[in-house]
C-alpha cells in the first residue's frame, strides 16, 4: 500500500500541482498534515520553499530519459 509521502510525490509528478489547497483536496488530508509532508519533501530536496507565504517549487530534474518525476508517474 502506498504511504502518504509516496502518494504526494505521485500526485505532484502526475499533475504538477504544488498549491497546498489543491493538494489537500487531491490527497483528502488536513492542511496541517499536508504541510508536514511538503516539508519532508523539502528536506529530501524534492521541493524548494523560501518560507511562509511563499509557494513551493519543484526541485527535481525534468529529463525526457526517465527522470525522478517519471519514476513516480503511473
Amino acid at each position: 500500500m502506498e504511504n502518504e509521502l509516496d502518494k504526494l510525490k505521485r500526485i505532484i509528478a502526475e499533475t504538477g500541482e504544488l498549491r497546498v489547497s489543491e493538494l489537500g483536496k487531491l490527497m483528502s488530508i488536513a492542511t496541517a498534515r499536508l504541510k508536514a509532508l511538503l516539508e519532508e519533501l523539502v528536506k529530501e530536496g524534492w521541493l524548494l520553499h523560501e518560507g511562509k507565504g511563499r509557494p513551493y517549487e519543484l526541485n527535481v530534474d525534468v529529463d525526457v530519459d526517465g527522470d525522478e518525476l517519471n519514476n513516480w508517474r503511473k
